[in-house]
């Protein structure tokens, strides 16, 4: 039995202005992902469905054994699917990305998936993952609105021109800049702290701070530009890499190691 099924720590760390760690999930399958989130130190992974091939019944699966072991599992869809949205939050997701938002508009539609009514237009829960498999009450609705976080992403000049209006919708928790897609769509690709491209982070911190919202750096693995953009106003929400990022690094450690011992 879920304990607390309605918690999430990575919404109440980012509250507490201190650093949530994230892992990408594109490569696993299966549940076991849960245990190397955990035993590595993160707070939690979203489930990237946008650029993988995981089905929904293996996310699910993976919602599910995340909110059993006591870390956060979100997930980006592969689109703004109310269908695919509500199956994730309905199996235990705590949150939802969507990608590639660029106006006011389609920051509705991704509340309307994911907030229940009058904030939205979520289906009520039944008993479930995110119940605790108990009957839902009044309170648990308000927890689990509560605790449920709605990430925009912007990843193209057009949405950090719309991010005023987009981080003003009520309902969006947090505006997330996809640097790889930003750059690109400017032109040039990993240049993250060209002119062009800090003034796009400047605006979309601006806009998250004006609105009360959070913004996070997707993206840029560089500690120290990172860091940068946290000292102009990023909150700490970092991914940290992705799972197969993760193997190969490892297994190529590894194998250098065992290499040095026949030198």
């Amino acid at each position: 039995m879920l304990t607390q099924p309605r918690r999430n720590a990575v919404k109440e760390k980012l509250r507490a202005g201190e650093p949530a760690y994230i892992m990408c999930v594109r490569q696993s399958r299966t549940v076991e992902i849960v245990g190397s989130t955990i035993a590595s130190g993160h707070d939690g992974f979203y489930i990237d469905l946008q650029h993988s091939t995981i089905t929904e019944d293996e996310a699910a699966q993976m919602c599910y054994a995340a909110r059993l072991a006591g870390t956060v599992p979100l997930v980006r869809l592969p689109g703004l699917n109310a269908d695919i949205g509500q199956h994730m939050l309905e199996a235990g997701a705590q949150g939802i990305i969507a990608p590639d938002v660029t106006s006011a508009e389609e920051a509705r539609r991704l509340v309307s998936i994911c907030r229940f009514p009058p904030d939205g237009d979520r289906a009520p829960i039944a008993m479930g993952p995110e119940t605790g498999f108990q009957p839902p009450d009044q309170s648990c609705r308000e927890q689990v609105q509560d605790s449920t976080l709605v990430i925009a992403m912007l990843e193209r000049e057009s949405a950090i021109d719309a991010a005023a209006e987009i981080a003003s919708v009520p309902g969006i928790d947090a505006l997330f800049v996809g640097s790889n897609d930003l750059t690109s769509s400017m032109g040039m690709h990993g240049e993250y702290e060209h002119p062009r491209v800090r003034k796009a982070y400047a605006t979309a911190i601006a806009a998250a701070r004006d609105s009360g919202k959070w913004l996070f750096v997707g993206g840029i693995r560089n500690g120290e530009i990172v860091r940068r953009y946290v000292e102009a106003g990023a909150s700490r929400f970092h991914v940290t890499g992705m799972d197969g990022q993760f193997l190969v690094a490892g297994a190529s450690r590894a194998l250098r190691e065992f290499e040095a011992f026949f030198e």
